[in-house]
């Protein structure tokens, strides 16, 4: 008579590069973001841009530099995105796919917004092209709060993710509309900064939930 010694197993998830690779890219963007953030709050003093342009308060060719890098670590940002509006999170929510997809072609409007910025250094902010490509700024910044929101609020309800990170897209939702504030307070800096940080911690929940 033999004996069979069953030896337990355990179960590992295996990595989704698919996932993982759109997720660190969204974290390392976002990240750079929060330090471009800093820098440039750091400059505002030295600045002698006028106020009241576009990409104040860089200027001139090196405004144009720093519109251009914005517009490149913008595109990591929509990946991620893209990432997100694929995942489970959403997966069982015909609003939340809507509001994720929705935030992924506002976070796309901001890169093509960088890219007009950087092509008019020194526009003036409420004149001419300088205040349509501010116009953009304004709606995809709308447009991504609201899409996060409803991705948010999906996230939620369907228990797709769990923890922390389930409150993730909902935050990321909210501070786009709370930013606003910050905004017409001439703190733009301040308030891109957080929610780089934000998107920082969306970046970090896909990796847990879904990679």
């Amino acid at each position: 008579m033999s004996v069979i010694t069953q030896q337990p197993t355990t179960s590992r998830g295996r990595l989704r590069p698919a996932v993982l690779l759109p997720a660190v890219a969204l974290v390392a963007a976002a990240a750079s973001q929060i330090d471009a953030a800093v820098i440039t709050n750091a400059y505002r003093s030295a600045s002698p841009a006028p106020k009241d342009t576009l990409n104040f308060p860089w200027y001139g060719d090196l405004a144009g530099q720093i519109s251009t890098w914005w517009s490149f670590s913008g595109l990591f940002l929509v990946v991620g995105f893209v990432a997100f509006a694929r995942s489970r999170a959403v997966a069982g929510s015909r609003y939340g796919r809507a509001g994720a997809w929705a935030a992924v072609v506002a976070a796309a409007g901001i890169v093509v917004a960088n890219f007009l910025s950087a092509a008019n250094a020194d526009a003036m902010e409420n004149n001419g092209i300088g205040g349509a490509i501010g116009l953009v700024f304004g709606v995809c910044t709308v447009l991504l709060g609201v899409g996060f929101t409803t991705a948010g609020i999906a996230t939620l309800r369907s228990g797709g993710w769990q923890g922390v990170g389930r409150f993730t897209p909902l935050v990321n939702g909210i501070w786009p509309l709370v930013m606003i504030g910050l905004i017409v307070a001439d703190q733009v800096q301040l308030a891109v900064g957080i929610m780089a940080a934000l998107q920082v911690t969306l970046g970090a929940a896909l990796i847990a939930e879904e990679a």
